[in-house]
């Protein structure tokens, strides 16, 4: 059974998985900070995160990295060991990362895992057309989250519409 609805006023999709073993929360975001907090700390340009939480029980996880870029020519992942995955893309390099374990295969990448309650593990896709900004897994993954939300938080806060449908409204501003 799965759940999905943003967090508040927010871009950040949260998804609860609930399975006869237990319960997991994915969080999907595209992390983003304010111009100030930019300027302060090194973050990535443009990545996509993933958080999975297992709450309740125990759940296997199944995943997938199967990029297709350039309009769906099948890439050469390249193994960087702690620096993830590399795959050259249209105008720039992509890197993906994650602390589950995973076996490369000629059309992706793989693996599975068993989460018991408590267990936390992240996954991040950056892009870069430069240098790539990549901060360790973790919790600086926790931080971009908090940061995410806060930024989205502030975002929304500005949307003063007060009419017919309001939350779709706004949740239209934020799409």
């Amino acid at each position: 059974e799965a759940h999905r609805a943003y967090v508040g006023d927010t871009n950040v999709l949260r998804t609860t998985f609930a399975t006869a073993g237990g319960r997991i929360v994915v969080e999907d975001f595209m992390s983003v900070a304010a111009e100030e907090e930019k300027r302060r700390a090194l973050v990535p340009d443009h990545e996509i995160l993933r958080i999975v939480r297992c709450v309740a029980g125990e759940v296997e996880l199944a995943h997938a990295f199967t990029p297709r870029p350039n309009y769906g020519k099948q890439p050469r992942l390249v193994d960087r060991g702690a620096l993830g995955l590399a795959l050259s893309a249209p105008h720039g390099t992509a890197i993906f990362r994650t602390t589950m374990p995973m076996a490369v295969a000629a059309d992706g990448a793989r693996g599975t895992i068993r989460l018991r309650a408590g267990d936390v593990v992240y996954a991040s896709l950056v892009f870069s057309d430069g240098p790539a900004v990549l901060p360790p897994l973790g919790p600086s993954s926790e931080q971009a989250l908090a940061r995410t939300l806060a930024w989205w938080q502030t975002w929304s806060a500005r949307v003063r519409y007060q009419g017919p449908f309001a939350d779709a409204v706004r949740r239209s501003a934020l799409a």
